[in-house]
């Protein structure tokens, strides 16, 4: 018997959708009845954050209109990359997937598929050991030193 589980039939629906979720997004734009489905279904209940690259905060100058004077990067600045170290230190959990599920469904060519998600948090442990492997902070900690991407995207998320 074929044992099927909610992370393979996940993995499935992504693949098969993801291409087309901006045509499903002005889809959902334009008829409420499908946005309410697909809030529903997919994502009511979910929190994201989304945390700048460091380089960004790091390169910030602000100037001031009336002097036109760049005001220097400030060292107590809290860059994203300490944030994201923090929360994976209060996790008590963490899973790091074996691909990327956003690059092997749209077939990326310029970033690697093997730098895959990670989760953290109770939420996690719904997640099929078939898609990748509890890690511990240690090896969280040393994946995040080791991710050569500069345009690597930290999302701290509570999903379905």
């Amino acid at each position: 018997m074929i044992n099927i589980t909610f992370s393979d039939i996940s993995v499935k629906f992504i693949k098969l959708t993801f291409k087309s979720r901006f045509l499903m997004a002005k889809a959902c734009r334009k008829v409420p009845l499908i946005s309410n489905i697909v809030d529903k279904l997919l994502f009511e209940g979910d929190d994201i954050q989304v945390l700048p690259r460091d380089v960004t905060i790091k390169n910030l100058s602000v100037k001031d209109i009336q002097i036109n004077k760049d005001i220097p990067f400030t060292p107590n600045v809290v860059l994203p990359s300490e944030v994201l170290r923090d929360v994976i230190k209060r996790s008590n959990y963490h899973f790091v997937m074996d691909f990327c599920i956003c690059r092997v469904a749209s077939d990326c060519k310029d970033y690697p598929h093997e730098l895959g998600c990670l989760f953290l948090g109770k939420g996690a442990k719904r997640i099929s050991k078939k898609l990748g492997r509890v890690v511990n902070i240690d090896e969280v900690l040393n994946m995040l030193i080791n991710v050569k991407m500069p345009d690597w995207c930290i999302s701290l998320a509570e999903t379905k």
